[in-house]
């Protein structure tokens, strides 16, 4: 069952994507994501790779923000299946990486007041930042 919504969530990532990049990096995404359920630091090199794709193209909104969150939700999610954690993993997953779009349009309200910054990059890092310290306070 876990598998199953691991597979699901990849294939979520990748039409999520589709729009964004051009269909040589998606081609490279979708076998780099696809060897992530055998091998797990693919995964971890398949969200560099789609971070800095996304950086490099710079599409702005909250869309990108949403791909790059399915992306993670994926790698995370194939962890841990392979893991066989409680549910409770799963939901503080979900809901510390879907944090990220309310904090988007915190960032994007507050950006009058901000330096020049890309609001989708500091959603992206800020939502990254806030899953690994919900994650160590989980495990801790």
């Amino acid at each position: 069952m876990r598998k199953l919504l691991s597979i699901l969530l990849f294939a979520l990532a990748l039409l999520l994507i589709y729009p964004l990049l051009p269909k040589w990096a998606l081609y490279i995404s979708g076998a780099l994501a696809g060897l992530a359920l055998l091998y797990e630091p693919l995964g971890y090199l398949f969200l560099a790779f789609l971070g800095s794709l996304l950086a490099y193209y710079r599409p702005s909104g909250v869309y990108p923000l949403l791909a790059l969150s399915f992306g993670i939700i994926y790698v995370e999610s194939a962890h841990l299946a392979s893991r066989n954690v409680p549910l409770s993993h799963y939901v503080i997953l979900f809901a510390s990486v879907f944090l990220a779009v309310p904090l988007y349009y915190v960032l994007l309200f507050t950006s009058v007041f901000l330096p020049s910054l890309s609001n989708t990059l500091v959603a992206g890092l800020l939502m990254v930042s806030l899953y690994v310290l919900l994650y160590t306070i989980l495990k801790g």
